[in-house]
């Protein structure tokens, strides 16, 4: 999963949670990045 610091592409939906009202869509780099 992605980690803070990691850029990833993001797209709103229902509030999880009051602070995560967001899911990853695709992790665009990191560590275990594949492409």
């Amino acid at each position: 999963s992605a980690k803070e610091g990691d850029k990833v592409r993001v797209t709103e939906c229902r509030p999880l949670s009051k602070t995560k009202n967001f899911v990853i869509v695709e992790k665009l780099g990191g560590e275990n990045a594949t492409n």
